[in-house]
């Protein structure tokens, strides 16, 4: 099968250092492409970013990773461990900034960067520095805590008096220089990144053993603030948490991830968060056909609707040989919409292995979008159970 996408390398220079990235370009068109430019998280390489790359570019993006210089395992960039700090990667994100507006085929004007952990905090500190460039921001799992790690004196495995930050710190596996945490002990990431104005997707994991999930609750109580919003609905903030996930996203998340990446891009807004919960499991058998019904709970919450299922809600998985040939939850939730008038949401969810289909059907006039606008499903299994995240643009 051919690729929808063109994998091309460049370098661009920053003071003294080669920077070194790949660019994903979509081949469904020539000219005005909005450019995505993504950032790899301490240490890491262009690779931790890349599955989202090549989502995007055949998508009809054109996505950029790229390595920090000093900031990364790789090899795509030059510098030394001891070179790097929050600020040099800043300016090692402006740099290609600066090289991705000067492509003839790009429409600088839809500018989206952002980043995974430390080159998520990067991105946000950028986004904030720029805020007249950059159009969007995606942060995943963003390290918000680095700055106070720095006024704790311990970064990864290195340890330091804040109060008399050597010029050198070394852990066991590298050196740091002690620029970094002098530049960071006076930041306040939170109101920092906050001051962008653009719309921001923030992704995360709710079991983030390395940045707090305290981090991404005051970022989005601080961009509400500031923004003179009560709700996420119509702020611009797009919160995605993913209940089970960890700090970075494994490669069975990452699906769920960049679904709700390309929907938020295109206009998507997370409607409907369903809480499901099993009662059983039933089969039945006719010959190599089996019919399995689960029965099951559903509880939504969010801005838009709250609401309990009714009882008789149901999931029909039909199977041949083994195989699945067609998933198929139906139920319908009572509750109230955002306005606060009682109504019911009738969903059906329907999969014959080319992913989730949903069909919403309501009385509520102030959710009749959810009639006419294109839809998506995002099914997030795990150990705490199964959650459905629904999504659809309230302004068609």
């Amino acid at each position: 099968m051919k690729k929808k996408y063109t994998v091309t390398p460049f370098t661009v220079t920053r003071d003294r250092f080669t920077i070194g990235g790949r660019m994903y370009r979509t081949k469904k068109q020539e000219k005005g492409l909005a450019p995505v430019i993504l950032c790899h998280g301490f240490m890491s390489a262009a690779p931790e970013m890349e599955p989202y790359a090549k989502a995007l570019a055949k998508a009809g993006y054109c996505a950029f990773v790229f390595e920090f210089a000093g900031g990364s395992h790789g090899k795509l960039s030059t510098g030394e461990t001891t070179d790097m700090s929050i600020l040099t990667e800043v300016a090692d994100l402006e740099a290609v900034m600066d090289y991705v507006k000067s492509l003839d085929f790009i429409d600088y004007e839809k500018l989206v960067i952002g980043g995974g952990s430390q080159g998520g905090f990067v991105s946000g500190l950028t986004a904030a520095k720029h805020r007249n460039e950059v159009k969007k921001l995606i942060l995943m799992y963003p390290a918000l805590c680095i700055p106070d790690d720095c006024r704790a004196g311990k970064n990864f495995d290195m340890e330091y008096d804040p109060e008399n930050i050597p010029d050198v710190i070394e852990g066991k596996f590298m050196k740091m220089s002690g620029r970094l945490p002098r530049e960071m002990v006076s930041v306040d990431a939170v109101d920092t990144i906050s001051e962008f104005p653009g719309e921001i997707l923030l992704m995360c994991g709710e079991k983030d053993p390395i940045v707090n999930y305290s981090y991404m609750t005051q970022l989005v109580a601080a961009l509400l603030l500031k923004r003179g919003c009560t709700k996420l609905a119509g702020s611009g903030l797009e919160f995605f948490p993913l209940r089970d996930a960890e700090h970075g996203f494994k490669e069975h998340e990452q699906p769920w991830v960049i679904s709700h990446m390309l929907g938020w891009l295109s206009g998507l807004r997370e409607i409907l968060t369903i809480d499901v919960d099993i009662l059983g499991v039933e089969n039945r058998a006719f010959g190599v056909h089996t019919v399995t019904t689960i029965p099951f709970n559903a509880e939504c919450s969010g801005d838009y609707f709250t609401g309990k299922s009714r009882p008789g809600s149901k999931d029909v998985q039909k199977r041949e040989s083994g195989k699945v040939r067609e998933c198929k939850a139906d139920y319908v939730m009572d509750g109230e919409d955002y306005t606060g008038v009682p109504c019911c949401v009738h969903v059906i969810n329907r999969d014959t292995g080319e992913g989730w289909r949903p069909y919403v059907d309501t009385d509520s006039e102030a959710l009749s979008f959810l009639k006419r606008s294109k839809r998506v499903t995002i099914a997030e299994g795990g150990p705490s159970g199964l959650i459905i995240h629904i999504l659809a643009n309230p302004e068609k």
